[in-house]
C-alpha cells in the first residue's frame, strides 16, 4: 500500500514539475532531496548574439531530465558584461529555501560585432559639390536601433578621388563592435557659368559670351527656354565660352542659360543652373510691296513683319540720305501709310520696322528703296491689228479694264476677273470669233490679241504662268504657239508674280494699230535673261521658255 502511495506521489511531484532525488523505501518516513543545479541542463536560445548597443538578456531555460523550472519561483539569473562584443557570463542560482532546486551554475554566450552595411539610413551629410580645387570630406550618418555609431570607436572613413570634378567615395569601415563596410559616392561638379553678355545681335543671329569656368572642363551645353511647358532644352553644346546663335525668329524674345559639363568615365557632370539671359532679336527687314497715288497722296504698301512699328523715310534724293523725312507708324500691324507727296515730283521711299524691349528700341534694316512712280520697264510686248470697229471697240475696252491693274509681289493676274465678262451692256460689241475651225461672230472678239500681248510680256518678264490656252487655229498676230485664246468661264490666262516688287500693267491702243503691254515697277530692279524658242512637229508647236539657260515653261499647241 504505501509503495502505491510513494508511486503516486512521484507521479504528482514529476507532473507539478517539483524534484527530488531520493524516496523512502516501504516501511520507511518518505524524505524529499532537492536537485542541485550543477545536475540540470542551463542554455540560452543562441550562443551568439549580435551587438545591438542595448544590455544583451536572452532567457535561460533550467531542466532536470523532463522537470522544467520556473524562473524566480525556481532560479534567479544575473548577467556579465553582456552589452559589448565578447564573452557574457550567465550566472543562474537556485531560489532561497527551494525545496526543488539548490546550488548554482554558470554558463556564457558570445556577442558578435553587427556588420555595419546592414544599418539602415546610411547617407553623407553632403552628396553634391562645387569643384574648388580643394578635398571633399562629406561626414556620414547611419542609425542602429538603439545606438548612433560614433566616427573613430564605431568606425572610420577614407575618402577616394575627392577633389577633381567627377564621383568621389567614401569608404566605411567597421570598428569595435561593428564589423564590414560600405561605400557611399558624392559628386563633383564644375562651378556655376556666370556673366552672360550679348553682342553682335541682328534679326536671326546674336553672340551669346559668358565668363570662363575652371576645373579643366570639357565645355558648355546652351539651353533655350520652352515658353509652352515652363522647362529649358538643350540647344546646343560648345567647348568655346561663346557661342553664335542662329536661325532664331525675328523680333522674338528667347531665353537662355549656360551650363559648364565634364565628361568622366562617359558620363557628364553639369554645374548647377545659374543666372539667364533674356534676348530680343531685331525685327527682319521689310519688304515694300509699292505705292500709288490716291488723290493728293501716296499711299505706300509693305509686307507685314513682327514688330512694335514701323518708320517711313522718304526724299528726293536717290540715296535717301539727304532732306530726309521720317513718319513713325506706332502699330506694329501696319501695312500701308498714306502721306501727302507732290505728284509732279520723284520721290523715294523706304521702311523698316522696330520692336521695344527691356526700355530699349531695336531697329530692322532699310527696306530696298523704292520710287512713288512707276517707271522702271520689266517687259513690254507688242502687237498690230487692222480691225473693223466692233473689234477695234473690244480691243480697247479690254485694255482700258487691265491698265494701271497693280500685282503685288505673290499675286495672280486673271485675265477673266481683271476684264470682267464680254457683254453688250459691258460695252462689248459682235465681232469676228473662232468657233471650231470656223470663224463666227460673238461678243467681244478680239479680246484674245489682249490676251495675248500680256501673255507674250509676262513670258519675256520670266513669271510663273499658271494658265493658257492655245485657239483653235492660228492667228495672224503672233508666232504659232506663242497665242493665249481667252473664253468666258472656260479659258483664262494666268501668271503670277513671284517677284518682291509690286507690277503695274500698262495696256494701251495707239493708233487703233497697235497694243502696247508694259509691265512696270517702281524698283530699278531686272530679270533674269530669257530665250523663248517655237520649234514644229507636224501640226504641232512646242514653245520653250528658257531663263539663265535653263527651261522654267513649256506649252504645247496643235492647229
Amino acid at each position: 500500500m504505501v509503495k502505491r502511495i510513494i508511486s503516486v506521489f512521484v507521479s504528482f511531484c514529476i507532473c507539478c514539475g517539483i524534484g527530488f532525488t531520493s524516496f523512502a523505501e516501504d516501511g520507511e518516513n518518505p524524505e524529499l532531496q532537492p536537485t542541485d543545479l550543477s545536475e540540470c541542463t542551463v542554455t540560452v536560445a543562441n550562443s551568439e548574439y549580435t551587438y545591438t548597443g542595448a544590455k544583451i538578456e536572452p532567457k535561460v531555460t533550467v531542466k532536470y531530465n523532463k522537470t522544467k523550472f520556473i524562473l524566480n519561483t525556481d532560479y534567479t539569473v544575473k548577467y556579465y558584461d553582456n552589452k559589448n562584443v565578447g564573452k557574457t557570463t550567465v550566472k543562474v542560482t537556485a531560489v532561497k529555501d527551494s525545496m526543488v532546486l539548490t546550488g548554482k551554475q554558470e554558463i556564457s554566450f558570445k556577442i558578435i560585432a553587427k556588420d555595419i552595411s546592414k544599418l539602415s539610413n546610411k547617407t553623407l551629410s553632403t552628396v553634391k559639390f562645387v569643384y574648388n580645387g580643394q578635398a571633399k570630406k562629406p561626414t556620414v550618418t547611419f542609425n542602429d536601433k538603439n545606438y548612433s555609431p560614433k566616427a573613430g570607436t564605431d568606425y572610420t572613413i577614407s575618402y577616394k578621388s575627392n577633389v577633381n570634378i567627377g564621383t568621389a567615395t567614401a569608404t566605411i569601415k567597421g570598428k569595435g563592435n561593428y564589423k564590414g563596410s560600405f561605400s557611399k559616392t558624392f559628386n563633383i561638379y564644375p562651378d556655376t557659368v556666370k556673366s552672360l553678355k550679348v553682342s553682335n545681335l541682328k534679326d536671326t543671329t546674336f553672340t551669346l559670351s559668358w565668363s570662363k569656368v575652371s576645373g579643366n572642363i570639357t565645355g558648355y551645353r546652351l539651353y533655350r527656354y520652352n515658353q509652352s511647358n515652363g522647362t529649358y532644352s538643350l540647344a546646343v553644346t560648345t567647348k568655346n565660352n561663346y557661342f553664335n546663335v542662329s536661325g532664331r525668329s525675328p523680333a522674338t524674345a528667347y531665353t537662355y542659360m549656360v551650363r559648364a559639363y565634364k565628361k568622366v568615365s562617359g558620363k557628364n557632370y553639369l554645374s548647377d543652373t545659374g543666372v539667364s539671359k533674356k534676348v530680343t532679336l531685331k525685327p527682319e527687314r521689310v519688304t515694300v510691296i509699292g505705292g500709288a497715288f490716291n488723290g493728293k497722296k501716296f499711299n505706300a504698301k509693305w509686307k507685314k513683319v513682327t514688330s512694335s512699328g514701323y518708320q517711313l523715310a522718304y526724299s528726293k534724293d536717290k540715296k535717301v540720305k539727304k532732306g530726309v523725312k521720317i513718319i513713325d507708324i506706332k502699330n506694329g500691324s501696319a501695312t500701308s501709310k498714306k502721306f501727302k507727296l507732290s505728284r509732279k515730283k520723284k520721290y523715294y521711299f523706304r521702311v523698316r520696322a522696330y520692336v521695344k524691349a527691356n526700355g530699349k528700341t531695336l531697329y530692322g534694316k532699310w527696306s530696298a528703296k523704292k520710287t512713288t512712280s512707276f517707271n522702271n520697264v520689266y517687259s513690254s510686248f507688242i502687237t498690230y491689228f487692222s480691225s473693223p470697229f466692233g473689234r477695234t471697240t473690244n480691243i480697247k475696252r479690254a485694255c482700258k479694264y487691265i491698265d494701271g491693274k497693280i500685282l503685288n509681289p505673290g499675286d495672280t493676274f486673271s485675265f477673266n476677273r481683271t476684264v470682267g465678262q464680254r457683254t453688250a451692256a459691258r460695252g462689248f460689241k459682235m465681232a469676228t470669233v473662232y468657233s471650231g475651225t470656223t470663224v463666227a461672230e460673238g461678243i467681244g472678239g478680239g479680246v484674245c490679241q489682249v490676251s495675248t500681248t500680256i501673255f507674250n510680256a509676262a513670258l519675256l518678264a520670266n513669271l510663273p504662268i499658271y494658265e493658257r490656252h492655245q485657239h483653235t487655229m492660228k492667228v495672224h498676230y503672233v508666232t504659232p504657239g506663242r497665242d493665249a485664246a481667252i473664253s468666258w468661264g472656260s479659258c483664262d490666262m494666268k501668271f503670277n508674280n513671284n517677284t518682291s516688287d509690286s507690277i503695274k500693267i500698262s495696256a494701251k491702243v495707239y493708233n487703233n494699230s497697235k497694243i502696247v503691254v508694259k509691265l512696270l515697277t517702281n524698283a530699278d530692279k531686272k530679270h533674269k535673261k530669257v530665250r523663248l524658242s517655237v520649234s514644229r512637229s507636224g501640226s504641232t508647236y512646242k514653245l520653250t521658255r528658257k531663263a539663265s539657260g535653263k527651261v522654267n515653261y513649256t506649252t504645247y499647241s496643235t492647229y
